[in-house]
C-alpha cells in the first residue's frame, strides 16, 4: 500500500511540474513596430518609456488607431497604445515556447537520474533499486 501511494505520489508531483512548465512563455528577441506587430496575430508583450510592461493577446489596427487587446476577468478589453509611449514590442515565440515546455521536463529528469548514479559507490550501480523496483528483480540485475 505505501509502494503504491508512493508511486501516486510521484506522479502528483511530475504532472504538477509539467503544468507550471506549460505556463512558460517565451518572446522573441528583437522588437518589432506597431505596423509588423499588428499584423500578426500572436500574443506581446510591451514595454513603455517608463519600463513598465503589460501583456496583450494582440494588436489590431483599426480607424487608423493601434489597440492592444487584453483578457481582465474573463473579458476582453481593448487598450489604446500610442507609439509615443511605447519603448519596443516583442512577440510571442510559439516555437521555442514548445520546445522548453517539452524539453525542461525531460532535461530535469535526466539530470536527476544523472546525479543519482553519480552518487553511487564507484563499480556498484543498481538501476532498478533507484527506480522502486522489487527486490527480487534488484539482487537479479546489480551491475558490478
Amino acid at each position: 500500500m505505501k509502494k503504491i501511494r508512493k508511486q501516486i505520489e510521484q506522479l502528483v508531483l511530475l504532472f504538477a511540474s509539467l503544468i507550471i512548465l506549460q505556463s512558460c512563455a517565451v518572446y522573441q528577441k528583437a522588437p518589432v513596430s506597431l505596423e509588423q506587430a499588428s499584423k500578426q496575430d500572436v500574443r506581446a508583450k510591451i514595454k513603455t518609456k517608463t519600463n513598465e510592461s503589460f501583456l496583450v493577446l494582440k494588436i489590431i489596427y483599426e480607424d487608423d488607431k493601434y489597440y492592444g487587446l487584453q483578457r481582465v476577468n474573463g473579458e476582453k478589453i481593448r487598450i489604446t497604445l500610442h507609439a509615443d509611449d511605447i519603448n519596443s514590442i516583442r512577440l510571442h515565440d510559439k516555437t521555442l515556447s514548445t520546445v522548453l515546455s517539452i524539453g525542461m521536463p525531460f532535461g530535469i529528469v535526466l539530470e536527476v537520474i544523472g546525479v543519482g548514479l553519480a552518487l553511487q559507490k564507484p563499480g556498484h550501480i543498481n538501476i532498478f533499486r533507484d527506480l522502486g523496483m522489487p527486490s527480487t528483480v534488484t539482487n537479479r540485475y546489480v551491475l558490478r
